[in-house]
């Protein structure tokens, strides 16, 4: 009998009391540990799945996306063995599914009598169509500008009724990400920098 260890992915949020920080010292360090004292299969999907947070569905759970790339890694460690998952493999699953928009940063801004959210990253797109969405439920979008590999969304806070949304960067390009699987978790607004209740 074969055992295999997945570590716990790369968490992108502290949604449901759960902390990527705990994951990294503690969590997957044991889990490596284990693999290794024991001579177990080790799929380390806690370092497969950094900078790629487009897979999570609320930067936790995996969505369709995730599960699928997962899937990918663990059928060719099953049927090719532990060497099949070297740096030329991970590089294509890099390519595959890496973020295309990075260095995430909200803030709490004064522009006059208007208290604005302004979100902004990096980005490697030029011409995708980058909004923000407020995830309130009701679908409200926010253009956002891109220029020189940056992007920058402004939010009246006035507009929003609550301190808890969880704020997602959609990216509008069909080619490569269905509408339905483009999204990227952010943070609670609560956790901006400069938010006071």
């Amino acid at each position: 009998m074969e055992i295999y260890i997945c570590t716990v992915p790369f968490a992108y949020s502290n949604s449901y009391g759960i902390s990527n920080e705990n994951i990294r010292d503690t969590i997957a360090p044991v889990q490596r540990e284990v693999a290794q004292e024991f001579g177990y299969h080790l799929v380390d999907l806690y370092k497969i799945s950094q900078n790629k947070s487009l897979i999570f569905d609320d930067g936790i759970h995996p969505h369709s996306l995730g599960y699928g790339m997962f899937a990918e890694i663990i059928e060719k460690m099953l049927t090719e063995g532990d060497g099949a998952i070297n740096e030329e493999y991970l590089a294509s699953i890099d390519a595959k599914y890496n973020d295309k928009l990075t260095n995430f940063h909200a803030e709490i801004a004064i522009d006059g009598d208007k208290i604005n959210l302004v979100v902004s990253g990096d980005t490697t797109l030029e011409n995708a169509g980058i909004k923000i969405k407020i995830g309130d439920g009701t679908e409200n979008y926010y253009d956002a500008v891109i220029s020189g590999g940056k992007f920058t969304a402004t939010i009246n806070l006035a507009q929003l009724e609550s301190a808890y949304y969880n704020i997602r960067v959609y990216v509008y390009d069909e080619v490569y990400y269905p509408v339905e699987n483009s999204f990227y978790h952010l943070m609670l607004l609560a956790e901006t920098d400069g938010y006071t209740a």
